[in-house]
């Protein structure tokens, strides 16, 4: 995974994080925190009390967003699967509080310090950034990209968004997979589980309106009935 000098040096700085579980109800959970590195892992400690930590066993996939205090638009996304450790979170509390207040860790008792827990995770996907100015590596455009594919001579783009109109001159096909709606709603449940159920409907919707919009089975060059 490579990343550009912009998203480093924003990821480097002592930035709060606001870090995002999944609740047993699929409602997201945000939590700010201090956050560091371990090599390419990103770590962060906790009370084992609290309710992120019991997210992340039950559902490791996790977002991290960082960004500028002075430029709040200024921000890295980091998506991937956590784990949270047993080990001794105490030295890593220290560094964080001397990072970002230049303070000793005020410390609490000892069964407060003790219960203490290192959540940990190597990100997977660093899907977008934003500057609002432009900064190269982490603003709109093309210099807004921090993963990269090698280059090669077929380039398959999965996703509602592709069929977009606008994107008609950067294609080179377009494939349109279609299945009865009930059929595709059982299929996302079978996929995401209950937690995708309340947001079915909405996604619907907004298909229906992009669908509306954009003229994507129309311009298919392939038309597969798949159920």
């Amino acid at each position: 995974m490579r990343l550009s000098d912009g998203v480093r040096e924003l990821r480097d700085r002592p930035e709060f994080a606001v870090l995002s579980t999944s609740g047993p109800d699929g409602v997201a959970q945000l939590s700010v925190m201090w956050v560091g590195w371990d090599g390419d892992e990103l770590v962060m400690a906790t009370k084992g009390c609290r309710r992120k930590v019991a997210d992340v066993r039950r559902d490791p996939r996790v977002t991290v967003l960082v960004h500028d205090r002075d430029r709040p638009a200024r921000f890295v996304e980091l998506r991937g699967p956590a784990q949270v450790t047993e080990e001794d979170a105490r030295s890593l509390v220290d560094t964080r509080a001397q990072r970002y207040t230049r303070k000793d860790h005020v410390r609490g008792g000892v069964a407060e310090e003790a219960d203490r827990v290192v959540p940990r995770g190597t990100p997977s996907r660093l899907p977008r950034g934003g500057s609002g100015g432009g900064d190269s590596g982490t603003g709109r455009g093309p210099s807004r990209c921090v993963a990269w594919v090698p280059a090669t001579d077929r380039l398959v783009v999965e996703g509602v968004g592709c069929g977009a109109d606008v994107l008609t001159a950067y294609r080179s096909g377009l494939i349109w997979i279609e299945a009865p709606d009930e059929v595709r709603r059982e299929r996302a449940m079978a996929r995401d589980g209950d937690t995708y159920a309340p947001h079915w409907e909405r996604w619907v919707r907004h298909e229906d309106a992009f669908y509306a919009a954009n003229d994507v089975r129309g311009q298919a060059d392939l038309i597969i009935q798949n159920g």
